[in-house]
């Protein structure tokens, strides 16, 4: 898994060059989008060994567009009981900072995000190594603020939403999750 961290992962915010990170990373998991890499892995390298064991060389990406009633209805997060999602919708509403804030601008004036979140499609019905089950029909992998202030927006009567918003809808292959094994194998 180091493998796919960002050189400089130690510190708050990564700095390794994306061109770079995508010439060091692109030859290890080739199936997945630039986008994808850069702002799940570069951008979040501390969360990429979450869902590993969904064993990322056996993901599909498509990028699709759906309408907001849709992500909001389907797109789940886990666990479920603990959804962080409505806490960011919940700070997005109550706090200026957050609305004026860079994401939080950009969302308020175009009515989407700025880059799709990163969604799995689990009718299958994953579970994690513990047990707990994966949010169905879709789970959310990356894109938990924007997700969460899209649904601030939605019930927000004091901006508009978009109708429709891009997302990389993931097919994880279940051979590679039962046969998990770490990156690291690809760069020895």
């Amino acid at each position: 898994m180091e493998s796919l961290y960002p050189i400089d992962q130690g510190r708050a915010f990564a700095t390794e060059p994306e061109a770079d990170y995508l010439r060091r990373v692109r030859p290890l998991l080739p199936a997945f989008p630039d986008e994808v890499l850069v702002e799940w892995f570069l951008r979040h390298g501390v969360h990429a060994h979450e869902y590993a064991w969904l064993g990322y060389r056996g993901f599909s990406f498509a990028r699709e567009v759906w309408v907001t009633r849709r992500i909001l209805e389907h797109v789940k997060s886990w666990p479920e009981e603990d959804d962080p999602l409505d806490g960011y919708a919940e700070s997005f509403l109550a706090e200026e900072s957050i609305r004026s804030g860079w994401l939080g601008s950009y969302m308020t004036r175009e009515g989407t995000w700025p880059t799709p979140p990163v969604v799995l499609d689990n009718r299958v019905g994953f579970q994690t190594p513990s047990g707990t089950r994966l949010g169905q029909p879709f789970n959310l992998l990356e894109g938990h603020r924007r997700a969460g202030y899209l649904r601030a927006l939605a019930r927000s009567s004091k901006s508009a939403v978009q109708e429709q918003h891009a997302l990389w809808i993931v097919t994880a292959d279940p051979e590679e999750v039962m046969a998990f094994r770490p990156l690291n194998d690809l760069a020895d």
